[in-house]
């Protein structure tokens, strides 16, 4: 009789943390594109500049209008980096970043880049503690004896590229796409954490 640790199916652990971070984070989206809906429309109310009040009005209807296509969106951004990352890391490839967060850079989206890495920091901030706990355990079900935040398939990238992928399917102008960036970067991350 051998004394084998058992072994861990670190894809299925990945997977259950992945639908669990999907449906309570997909649950709070509705409640917050609201809230920042109501801003956008008393920020047009209250504007000069008739483009800025256009555009925050466009905004605050995108944004009351456009929920499910949001969710959809985040849903679909967030499994997809889930899942890639999970590949990542079970064929024993770790890195920082991908082929596709380089073309971004190359297609001049360095605004939303920034965007996207602000709000991951604000969230690992925020759940610093509970985020190298998570990324331990995770670690330890691939076998790993470290595991990166930036590695970690459920880490605050992947939720802050699933929640661009949310505002991108909006449709915003640019004005109001960049006005609401601070709402989700106070008010997403409390929910996470």
């Amino acid at each position: 009789m051998t004394n084998a640790t058992p072994a861990y199916d670190g894809g299925a652990i990945v997977n259950q943390c992945r639908e669990a971070a999907r449906t309570r984070l997909s649950a709070q989206l509705p409640s917050l594109l609201t809230s920042i809906a109501n801003r956008l429309n008393k920020e047009s109310q209250s504007s000069q500049d008739r483009e800025e009040r256009d555009q925050y009005a466009h905004a605050a209807q995108r944004l009351r209008g456009g929920q499910d296509g949001f969710v959809e969106a985040f849903q679909k951004e967030l499994v997809a980096r889930i899942d890639t990352a999970t590949q990542v890391l079970q064929s024993g490839r770790l890195g920082n970043g991908d082929d596709e967060d380089l073309s971004m850079l190359k297609t001049n989206l360095l605004e939303n880049q920034v965007a996207v890495n602000k709000l991951a920091v604000q969230l690992k901030q925020a759940a610093g503690a509970e985020l190298a706990q998570f990324s331990g355990r995770i670690a330890a079900a691939f076998s790993r004896g470290v595991l990166d935040d930036g590695d970690n398939p459920v880490g605050p990238m992947a939720i802050a590229f699933a929640v661009y992928a949310g505002v991108d399917a909006l449709d915003l102008k640019s004005r109001a796409a960049r006005a609401i960036r601070p709402d989700f970067e106070k008010q997403f991350v409390a929910p996470v954490c």
